[in-house]
């Protein structure tokens, strides 16, 4: 990021945090579908041929999400390294 534009670095480290955190809520969530520990009302609605689907898939999109919150923040350190260096 370019070091005369804080406004831009603020944003930037504000959408990496929310990125992960979203990224973590997605993993909780896959957790909860997996594990199917619900009261009975939920199980009714949901039963195993769409709880166990729907929790691999926010599984599968939650590790997406932290992979790209790491390489989003693996390039922006490799980009402040570089400011620093010129």
């Amino acid at each position: 990021m370019n070091s005369k534009h804080p406004k831009a670095n603020g944003q930037l480290s504000f959408a990496l945090i929310f990125e992960s955190v979203m990224s973590l809520v997605y993993l909780a969530v896959a957790c909860i579908l997996l594990s199917g520990q619900f009261n009975d009302r939920f199980n009714e609605t949901f039963n195993d041929n769409v709880r166990l689907p729907l929790g691999i898939l926010f599984l599968i999109y939650g590790i997406f999400r932290i992979y790209r919150a790491i390489r989003k923040i693996k390039s922006t350190m490799g980009e402040k390294t570089n400011e620093e260096n010129d």
